[in-house]
């Protein structure tokens, strides 16, 4: 047996759990962003017609009834939500940035400045541009 056989199936594995390891770390960015986006919606001037529904109530077709309705609870769990958010945001922040510089190891310098201008607009949009919890 050569030593390029025995490199090969090594060199295959490795390749495929870091695929598989990417695969996760990406789901899971997708994953909190959501989460985020979703406990990130709160009350404006623009009223309830303003706001975008999170995907599991967007997707139900809701009557204007039980559109007020979810408003309704969505504000009186509005300042819960913002002060937990605030509590986590110090902690979770950091981690996402660790996440992020691991994945940006093995981008392309286009897809790196693409992933950094989304992610910084991303975070803009959700905690403002100084990236903190409103």
């Amino acid at each position: 047996m050569s030593a390029s056989t025995v490199q090969t199936p090594r060199r295959t594995r490795w390749l495929a759990v870091a695929v598989l390891a990417s695969t996760f770390v990406a789901g899971a960015l997708a994953g909190a962003g959501l989460v985020r986006l979703h406990l990130a919606c709160r009350a404006d001037e623009e009223g309830f017609e303003g706001r975008r529904l999170p995907p599991p109530l967007a997707a139900l077709d809701l009557t204007g009834d039980q559109l007020r309705q979810v408003q309704e609870i969505r504000d009186r769990y509005h300042p819960r939500v913002q002060q937990a958010m605030q509590t986590s945001w110090p902690v979770l922040k950091p981690l996402f940035d660790e996440m992020a510089g691991e994945i940006k190891a093995f981008l392309t310098e286009d897809q790196r400045t693409l992933f950094d201008r989304l992610r910084k607009e991303m975070e803009a949009q959700r905690f403002g541009s100084d990236g903190r919890v409103p």
